[in-house]
């Protein structure tokens, strides 16, 4: 009886042990560590090894001891951890958080309601994962944010309101996604926005006033896309130093700017299908706007970019590329020896229609005289 006592015991203080370090480790906002960062100016919440999505119950979730302290942290990164869904509890708790790192937490989807609390966050990472819209209005809660960071995701649709809210972003990435369109106006409020990235995506063509609004528009990386023809208004971007277009399907380029401009505004152009009379009218019509119109490559051993002039492809008709010489080569061939094959063919049936058969017959006269005769056959 008292051993049965003991193993009930032991089993009863086990299963206790299991459920606190369970619960523990199933906490999901508890920091498993907190230290304070002089490059990060605050304390820094790292989440380790969590899991969060739409069955969490954030009721049942035990008080932070650190509670007080969350008030403190002002970054807050995630680790090796799956996220499915950004919650709103997050900022409920850590209501002066500036800067939260989501990257490679395999994140889905943003509620609308995700960053209703988050009004001191101004740097937000969410790269690296596997969201594929923004909705509307998104962001529009995160007023003080300068940097977001949508790379590397599978983004193909932007609702023309997406960043709806947020004039305060200076940094808005959006590379390596597979965004195909640019709604008009959906850079619209990114008033302050200096730094735009797209580059990597799948964009065809685009309104040429789609920077309008952006008048503070520093540089623009349009590189890796399915551009054929650039089209760009850029009256109103007086700031603009820089634009990649490189690595498209270019054919031609109209681009506006205000002749008066004082800042040279580089366009990298190079690896595209320039046409070689529009493009030596390009670069003479941009020249007067103050662009240089000029390809770059990287050196791979120190870094820097250097400039140089534009490939582009002759008008004759032979140094077209987009035509398949091979198949054309072999098409051609092929006639010409079917037109050959039937000239001989049609030469040999004359040949032997006129080719007569030697037909020899002996006369014999009444008087016994013989006189061999050849008759030709043409038949």
């Amino acid at each position: 009886m008292e051993e049965s006592n003991k193993l009930l015991t032991f089993l009863i203080v086990f299963i206790s042990c299991i459920h606190t370090i369970t619960s523990s480790s199933n906490d999901a906002l508890r920091c498993n560590k907190v230290h304070s960062d002089t490059y990060y100016l605050g304390q820094v919440c790292t989440l380790i090894g969590k899991t969060i999505d739409r069955s969490t119950d954030w009721n049942a979730q035990r008080p932070d001891q650190d509670s007080k302290s969350a008030g403190q942290i002002k970054t807050i990164i995630f680790q090796e951890s799956t996220v499915s869904y950004v919650p709103p509890q997050l900022f409920n708790k850590f209501t002066t958080v500036h800067r939260l790192f989501m990257n490679e937490t395999q994140l889905e989807t943003i509620d609308s309601n995700s960053f209703d609390n988050a009004k001191h966050l101004k740097e937000l990472y969410l790269n690296q994962n596997k969201l594929d819209t923004i909705a509307a209005r998104t962001f529009s809660k995160a007023k003080q944010c300068h940097i977001l960071d949508l790379s590397q995701n599978r983004i193909q649709n932007l609702d023309v309101d997406a960043f709806e809210g947020l004039s305060t972003v200076r940094k808005l990435l959006l590379n390596l996604n597979q965004i195909s369109t640019l709604p008009q106006g959906v850079f619209q409020p990114l008033i302050q926005l200096n730094y735009l990235d797209l580059s990597n995506n799948n964009i065809e063509t685009f309104v040429d006033g789609i920077f309008e609004h952006n008048r503070g528009l520093q540089s623009v990386d349009l590189s890796y896309n399915s551009i054929k023809v650039l089209s760009l208004n850029l009256n109103n971007n007086i700031l603009i130093t820089m634009l990649d277009v490189s690595n498209n399907v270019i054919e031609a380029a109209s681009i506006s700017r205000k002749p008066n401009a004082d800042k040279v505004l580089t366009v990298y152009a190079g690896d595209n299908h320039w046409q070689c009379e529009s493009l030596n009218q390009t670069i003479t019509e941009l020249d007067e706007l103050n662009i240089k119109l000029t390809a770059h490559e990287r050196s791979s051993f120190n870094g820097k970019s250097h400039v140089g002039p534009i490939d582009c492809l002759s008008t004759s008709f032979f140094s077209r590329s987009d035509i398949n010489w091979p198949i054309v080569a072999f098409v051609v061939t092929a006639a010409i020896v079917f037109i050959i094959g039937a000239f001989v063919a049609i030469f040999c049936c004359r040949r032997r229609r006129r080719r007569g058969s030697v037909i020899s017959v002996t006369l014999e006269p009444t008087n016994s005289t013989a006189f061999p005769v050849t008759i030709l056959n043409s038949s």
